[in-house]
């Protein structure tokens, strides 16, 4: 005799395992936040870090923004990072100018918002000092969601201090 399974049995077992995967959706959902959260971190240090030896490095002014598809630099929902010589003082990035680095930003569950002094949506280093030329501010990463656990900014000086700011030790008004 050949016996299977009932049709209220295969829903149940069905129901039983979409709770499951529906549970475990949400926890990768969390570590994939965090994941991006801390990798744009690192990314935000280093792009600020880098764009200041660079301009040691070539004696030349450096500038660094947060750039859109089209590799415009912009304070809101930026793409990409872009580190170039600037030869004009510009500050906007142009075909003409050198490209040192651009690095492509992959955000799903958050956007970046760029806060430099004059409302500029640069930052220049200088090629003496390695300092930013009169400016200060900060880029802070702001997640979708509003999670304030995973909310930063990275923050930039006149003298060219880079710090890492959480949002329980400064609000970052996301």
């Amino acid at each position: 005799r050949i016996r299977g399974y009932t049709l209220i049995e295969l829903l149940v077992v069905i129901s039983v395992v979409a709770i499951i995967v529906s549970l475990g959706y949400k926890s990768i959902g969390g570590y994939s936040q965090h994941n991006e959260s801390m990798k744009t971190r690192s990314d935000l240090q280093n792009f600020l870090t880098t764009g200041k030896q660079f301009s040691l490095i070539y004696q030349s002014p450096i500038s660094l923004c947060v750039a859109d598809e089209n590799k415009q630099c912009v304070t809101q929902h930026g793409t990409m990072l872009l580190t170039f010589i600037d030869k004009d003082n510009s500050g906007g990035f142009t075909p003409a100018y050198t490209l040192l680095e651009i690095h492509k930003l992959a955000l799903k569950y958050a956007y970046l918002v760029t806060s430099i002094a004059l409302a500029k949506p640069y930052i220049i280093f200088t090629a003496q000092t390695g300092r930013p030329t009169g400016y200060m501010g900060h880029i802070k990463y702001c997640p979708v969601d509003g999670n304030p656990k995973e909310m930063f900014k990275v923050t930039f000086s006149k003298t060219a201090v880079i710090k890492l700011k959480t949002r329980q030790e400064e609000n970052t008004n996301c």
